[in-house]
């Protein structure tokens, strides 16, 4: 039985009127990250030696920038205290433009406050609780790009954030800066331990759109770190090739995330409930959700076997993960939404790092094989809707393993792996009609998607160099992609 999450509540008026729909359009999710317990002491802070900031000081201003996936007239932003020991007051809110010159500046003269509770300008959220701003006025396109900046008066731990789909800023000033163009000494808030590396994204867990068309509908993508990338924006701007504009795609995948059970370990709790336990809150409960994708499973067959966390994890057998594919499906399918499984993904080669050392956990063929047992349940099942099939991502000489330019570490996906990635699906499982355009094969020239224009304009040679020195490594792996067929 899947856990019903502490969000459901709070996001049921949300859920009536979806279900009355408005004579405007129809609200649909268009950006968001997976909430996730940010909470870890300064006693393991030190002894685990961990690159972390977990609050945020008084008279600081955050500025999130994201990219949204649905075009409409109005917007309204999802925030979240869920994991929270103590009330959070966010003392104002704005969103605005982003500029693609420096880091973490909007474009003047866009800047547009946000309201609460039918006029406030501030917020206060009570632990466990999640909630939505006003309906706001303000017009966004497909794959526009958004910053949404807080202002904290006083010292808040952050108890609950997101960790991917965003890059969010800090600044310290004795004023609020949420509605200045720059930010003074903008500084970008990261977690890094090992090879683990993320983005810090305070309370804002969503942003919904209010769409045009009665007919639009969300797609997720539902899963663990090899969805950590961008592979979901790729997704839309497949779906815009087709001619389409009324779908959204957004993506709710953690790093370290199981099927079956909850994260453990020293940052266990980065890793997230079980998949089970937050489909509900991530997936059900967003607004105008037709269609998830899943990708998840291969955790809970390695986890167990990971030296730093030895006797902590379940084993889970490929039936127990069966059973929990099908308590998912049949609640997807309660909620109208067809569900499309990812087999697991070839990952021969690849080798745990934790805390800079190598080791932790090694590919061998006793945990492939139940990979593989697994796959063949999930490209022959007649529960799900369908399923995409990995092994094409595969090296032509090795099917345990990715073809090299398609990941960093012979597990998790490279910019060009997620472009291969968001290739594979199929526009019918989106409600798609038409053919979409195939990126890999013609946008061989991938650039980081915040470096872009940035760095065009910035005169920042530093960030310069090392977007061609990018460049170049992506059209080599393209070069080999190409001799390869």
């Amino acid at each position: 039985m899947l856990i019903k999450d502490k969000t459901k509540e709070a996001v049921q008026d949300k859920d009536n009127e979806e279900t009355r729909g408005t004579i405007a359009g129809k609200w649909l999710s268009a950006w968001g990250t997976s909430p996730v317990d940010f909470y870890i002491s300064l006693q393991d802070f030190v002894k685990k030696n961990l690159t972390l900031i977990n609050v945020l000081h008084p008279g600081t201003t955050t500025r999130t920038e994201i990219t949204v996936t649905a075009s409409g007239s109005k917007i309204r932003l999802r925030f979240s205290n869920l994991f929270g020991k103590q009330p959070v007051l966010i003392d104002e809110v704005t969103i605005a433009r982003m500029s693609m010159r420096e880091p973490g500046q909007i474009i003047e003269g866009t800047s547009c406050r946000i309201t609460f509770n039918n006029g406030a300008h501030s917020l206060e959220i009570l632990p466990g609780e999640t909630v939505f701003s006003d309906e706001i006025a303000f017009h966004v396109s497909i794959l526009e790009k958004l910053s949404v900046s807080m202002y904290f008066d006083r010292k808040t731990p952050i108890g609950t954030c997101g960790l991917y789909s965003a890059v969010t800023y800090t600044s310290k000033s004795s004023l609020s800066q949420v509605s200045r163009a720059a930010l003074k000494k903008p500084t970008p808030i990261r977690l890094s331990s090992g090879s683990m590396a993320c983005n810090i994204i305070p309370f804002l867990t969503g942003l919904d759109v209010l769409s045009d068309s009665l007919e639009a509908s969300c797609v997720v993508m539902f899963g663990d770190s090899t969805f950590c990338n961008d592979a979901y924006l790729h997704l839309e701007e497949r779906i815009l090739s087709a001619g389409c504009r009324t779908v959204s795609v957004v993506n709710k995948a953690i790093s370290g995330n199981k099927l079956l059970n909850d994260g453990c370990g020293i940052i266990g709790s980065f890793y997230g409930a079980s998949a089970l336990e937050r489909f509900q809150r991530d997936v059900l409960d967003l607004s105008g959700v037709t269609a998830v994708i899943v990708k998840i499973g291969v955790n809970d067959i390695t986890h167990p076997y990971i030296l730093s966390m030895k006797g902590k994890v379940p084993i889970a057998s490929v039936d127990e993960l069966v059973d929990g594919y099908i308590k998912m499906a049949n609640a997807a399918h309660a909620h109208g939404i067809k569900i499309y499984l990812s087999k697991i993904a070839p990952w021969n080669g690849y080798e745990r790092e934790v805390l800079g050392r190598k080791g932790d956990l090694k590919w061998s063929r006793d945990l492939y094989k139940v990979c593989c047992d697994l796959n063949e349940w999930i490209a022959s099942n007649d529960v799900c809707d369908g399923y995409i099939d990995t092994d094409l991502l595969s090296e032509p000489e090795d099917k345990t393993a990715l073809f090299k330019p398609f990941t960093t570490d012979c597990m998790h996906f490279s910019p060009l792996g997620a472009i291969a990635f968001a290739d594979l699906i199929p526009m019918s499982f989106l409600g798609v009609e038409g053919e979409a355009e195939k990126l890999l094969e013609n946008r061989y020239c991938y650039f980081p998607r915040e470096m872009n224009q940035r760095t065009e304009n910035s005169g920042n040679f530093g960030e310069q160099f090392q977007q061609i020195k990018g460049f170049l490594a992506q059209l080599t792996d393209h070069m080999r992609f190409r001799m390869r067929k």
